[in-house]
């Protein structure tokens, strides 16, 4: 089976950029133990698998220079650690779970 492929976030754009709306830094979250307990193992540096549930809370559109652009914020509501496995190392019941099957938090 072939792996799920994610959606790449744009590099960051150079000083100069064509559009607000491009930032300078990728998107991100900041988390407690409290919120996700899993942390407290992790390391700075390391990357994890994660599929987040969000709510958007806002939008912002309009034009620059005739394009138009968009901007949301969202509240993360419920999120799956996913194990650093290859799918073809993974149970029925996990990989049922990586594709979103069995997921809570709606």
């Amino acid at each position: 089976m072939a792996e799920i492929k994610l959606k790449k976030i744009k590099s960051p754009s150079p000083v100069g950029m064509d559009r607000p709306s491009e930032a300078t830094y990728l998107p991100g979250f900041s988390a407690d133990d409290n919120q996700i307990p899993e942390i407290t193992d992790w390391e700075v540096g390391k990357s994890y698998k994660m599929i987040i549930k969000v709510k958007q809370k806002s939008k912002s559109e309009g034009t620059f220079n005739g394009a138009k652009v968009s901007d949301g914020r969202f509240d993360i509501v419920a999120y799956k650690v996913l194990e650093d496995k290859a799918i073809e190392d993974m149970t029925d019941e996990e990989f049922g779970e990586y594709q979103g099957q069995k997921l809570s938090g709606k």
